[in-house]
């Protein structure tokens, strides 16, 4: 359980009918949320760090702007500059959440293309209007991909992934 936080609160709210392959989306979505909170919430590094650890049990790694030296080859990512990239859990159990901001009104449709030429399946597809981006999921064998691409309001786009290891 969460415990309450006075200098940074974060709320979020995750509904979804849609889950990728294996029954994970519940853990991807919220250490994904999780992940992402300092950029959503203008949080701390070190205080989203604690919160996610404390809450995980995990060892945490968020709020830098390098791609964690551990995150899968196999995964392409769009080309951008990285506005946030973290991890959090040890051995098989581990997440990564990266968020690339990307300047191609095409970014969801060329992201796609990039994961299924890597051998990822389409697990489930909630497309936006296409100058506003939209939602999706893709898995191999290995790797659950959840991948939300926003438009931020100045001419770019974040394209966020939250990639977990599937239990085998």
């Amino acid at each position: 359980m969460l415990r309450r936080y006075t200098r940074c609160m974060v709320l979020t709210a995750v509904r979804s009918g849609v889950r990728p392959a294996r029954s994970i989306a519940p853990t991807v979505l919220l250490i994904g949320a999780l992940l992402a909170a300092p950029v959503l919430a203008g949080c701390s590094g070190e205080q989203v760090q604690s919160i996610v650890g404390d809450a995980t049990g995990g060892t945490v790694d968020v709020g830098g702007t390098t791609i964690p030296e551990d995150f899968p080859a196999e995964i392409p990512l769009a080309s951008g500059e990285v506005a946030s990239a973290g991890r959090v859990g040890t051995g098989t159990g581990k997440v990564w959440n990266i968020t690339i901001t990307v300047t191609d009104v095409a970014a969801p449709s060329v992201i796609t293309e990039q994961l299924t030429s890597a051998g990822f399946a389409s697990t489930s597809n909630l497309p936006g209007a296409p100058d506003i981006g939209g939602t999706a999921g893709f898995a191999n064998d290995t790797y659950a991909v959840a991948l939300i691409v926003n438009d931020n309001g100045d001419g770019t786009f974040a394209a966020n992934y939250t990639v977990t290891t599937i239990p085998q």
